[in-house]
């Protein structure tokens, strides 16, 4: 397991190296769906609102998903994204995400992506490990 979010009261979603995430129930303890899709291993997910949640494969892709129909919304290909938590959403921003590149993007609406993006100046020395939403107007980076 790479990553795990609470979706719900009884739901959580995890992140494999085996390309897959699974959704569970917290009451019985099992696997009640599968999202497959990604073309590498999952280092990470988000969870964007009720119902969708966001997660990528490092160096690969952004995949949009519904969780509870499961169905694929919307794949984003990124070249050069980071693994470990590299990804964070804000209802009012967007979804970040850490590059390689020592630069981060924000999709300001990652479900309805046209793979547009916005390109935040080149501040680190180095790759963008992490990164957290404390409010719509801090985006904390490692």
């Amino acid at each position: 397991i790479n990553c795990v979010c609470k979706l719900s009261e009884d739901r959580i979603a995890s992140t494999s190296d085996d390309k897959k995430i699974f959704i569970w129930n917290l009451r019985t303890k099992q696997v009640v769906s599968k999202l497959t899709g990604h073309t590498t291993a999952v280092h990470g997910l988000v969870q964007i609102d009720e119902d969708i949640i966001a997660t990528y494969a490092q160096g690969a892709e952004v995949i949009i998903w519904n969780w509870k129909t499961p169905q694929k919304l919307q794949t984003i290909q990124i070249q050069s994204c980071y693994g470990e938590r590299g990804i964070s959403f804000h209802c009012r921003r967007g979804l970040a995400i850490g590059m390689k590149d020592y630069s981060i993007r924000i999709y300001p609406n990652p479900i309805n992506s046209t793979n547009q993006f916005i390109q935040l100046p080149k501040e680190h020395l180095s790759d963008v490990f992490g990164l957290q939403y404390v409010n719509e107007n801090i985006l904390i980076s490692v």
